[in-house]
């Protein structure tokens, strides 16, 4: 599915897809336990190689993530940033300070330009 928002809709509707998404789902919502939610991250990361190639970037990540947890209740933060030399774009998930599917390390150089 985020592979055809990337190919067929513009960055501000993806943005409303994932409000949407948040808000379809939102009876759902779970409390956040961050370990539980690291815990269903890493069964995220041993599927992730089964739906998704080499080729897919940390967007089309980031937002297959997000649509994984919505499913099972969980609304972290959805983050694009940018740096400026050289420039450079990136995409990750957050929740409560705690990156989910990248190293705080190397979001770090990122300045949050979207916050969803």
């Amino acid at each position: 599915m985020t592979s055809t928002w990337l190919r067929k809709l513009s960055l501000a509707d993806i943005e409303q897809r994932v409000l949407a998404l948040r808000a379809r789902y939102s009876s759902r919502d779970r409390s956040l336990d961050t370990e539980a939610l690291c815990a269903i991250v890493g069964t995220y990361m041993r599927l992730r190689p089964f739906a998704l190639s080499s080729h897919d970037r940390c967007l089309n990540d980031s937002l297959a993530l997000v649509h994984f947890l919505a499913g099972l209740g969980f609304f972290p933060q959805w983050v694009i940033g940018v740096r400026v030399d050289p420039f450079c774009a990136h995409s990750w998930v957050q929740q409560a300070g705690v990156v989910l599917n990248d190293q705080p390390e190397h979001v770090r150089s990122y300045q949050p330009i979207l916050i969803v």
